[in-house]
């Protein structure tokens, strides 16, 4: 796969970095309100569909 088109992964590193605290670990509180975002999204676009 080329890594050429970075578009392909357009939202992936922001939702990575997303879930780390300042200390950079990666914190729970922040992955479930990540989760949340993305299910309700999802959701979202199923009743759209």
């Amino acid at each position: 796969m080329k890594m050429s088109n970075i578009e392909t992964f357009e939202g992936i590193y922001v939702a990575m970095y997303s879930a780390y605290e300042e200390k950079g670990e990666v914190g729970a509180e922040r992955v479930k309100k990540l989760a949340r975002y993305y299910v309700r999204d999802f959701s979202s676009w199923l009743i759209a569909f």
